[in-house]
C-alpha cells in the first residue's frame, strides 16, 4: 500500500487541494521517502512534481531533507550495486527542483549532492549529473 501512495503522491497532492497539500503531504513525503527501497523510489520518481504543488515555505522546508537525502542511502557495496538507480533517479529529480529555488539556495544545499552524483562511480549517474551540477552553480 505505501508503496502505491509514493507512487501516487502527486496525484493525490492535485485532488486533495492545496491546504491539505501543503499542511499534511510534507510529512508523508519524508516518511516515504526514507521508508523501504520499493516505496524510496516511487516517492522519489515524483519528488520535483510534488514540491511544485507545495507552497514556498514547505518547499524551503525541503532544502536541508535534499541536501542530506543521498547520505541516507545506503553505501555502495560493489559494482553490482543496485542503488545506483536511486542515485541516478536522485540527480534526475534534481535537476528539475533546482528552478524551485534561488541560486543561493541551489549552491548551498543542492550542491553538494551534485557533486557528489558528477564523482559516482556508476556512469549513468554522472551523466544524469552533469546538468545538474551547471543548474547548481548558476
Amino acid at each position: 500500500m505505501r508503496r502505491t501512495v509514493a507512487s501516487c503522491l502527486y496525484d493525490l497532492a492535485l485532488l486533495l487541494g492545496e491546504e491539505i497539500t501543503n499542511s499534511d503531504l510534507p510529512q508523508v513525503l519524508r516518511a516515504l521517502l526514507t521508508d523501504l527501497d520499493e516505496v524510496r523510489i516511487g516517492a522519489l520518481q515524483n519528488l520535483a512534481g510534488t514540491l511544485k504543488l507545495f507552497n514556498t515555505a514547505v518547499r524551503d522546508s525541503f532544502l536541508p531533507f535534499l541536501k542530506n537525502f543521498l547520505k541516507a542511502l545506503p553505501l555502495p557495496s560493489s559494482d553490482g550495486d543496485r542503488n545506483w538507480r536511486f542515485r541516478e533517479e536522485l540527480a534526475a529529480q534534481l535537476v528539475q527542483i533546482c528552478p524551485l529555488y534561488s541560486p543561493a539556495d541551489c549552491l548551498k544545499y543542492i550542491g553538494p549532492p551534485a557533486f557528489a552524483l558528477l564523482s559516482d562511480k556508476v556512469a549513468a549517474v554522472r551523466q544524469k549529473a552533469l546538468p545538474l551540477v551547471s543548474n547548481s552553480l548558476s
